[in-house]
């Protein structure tokens, strides 16, 4: 099964939830963005930023790891205020941004399952490979030997 999503809704997902509370671990001052370092509840517009921006020494490798720091703290943060089922009614509004080959009940389900799960139990993969640039437009080479070692791990 899948569940893709575009960034464009996070910014009103964010707002509607709450705002999310997360440790920017880094100052983004430049390229649009205006985020301190440190522990703050970001709004929608600022989350958006946070998950975006691609200008720390690792490039577009460190902004899939504030993405995947994002999601799980404001899956952590959902889950632990009881409103992990709330939170997919939310997101779901946004079907013209959502491909997916889940029905309503399996979304119901899998709501209800994520609701119990501890802490540390979803793992996030990266790809392993090099940035590469192709008429003018930077791309991420996945290396093919490492991309099998990950998959083996994945589906162990």
């Amino acid at each position: 099964y899948y569940f893709l999503m575009d960034m464009e809704p996070i910014p009103a997902i964010v707002d509607e939830v709450g705002g999310v509370k997360l440790d920017v671990e880094i100052d983004m001052k430049d390229h649009g963005a205006n985020l301190s370092k440190g522990l703050q509840l970001l709004n929608g517009e600022q989350a958006y930023t946070y998950i975006r921006w691609r200008y720390s020494p690792g490039g577009d490798i460190d902004r899939i790891k504030r993405q995947q720091k994002f999601m799980s703290t404001l899956y952590k943060q959902q889950r632990d205020a009881g409103k992990v089922l709330e939170t997919f009614q939310i997101v779901l509004k946004y079907k013209n941004n959502i491909q997916m080959d889940l029905t309503t009940r399996q979304m119901i389900g899998l709501a209800k399952y994520m609701s119990d799960l501890p802490d540390g139990s979803v793992t996030y993969y990266t790809i392993p490979g090099s940035g590469d640039t192709i008429n003018g437009i930077s791309y991420w080479a996945p290396d093919k030997s490492g991309t099998e070692e990950v998959l083996k791990e994945f589906f162990q």
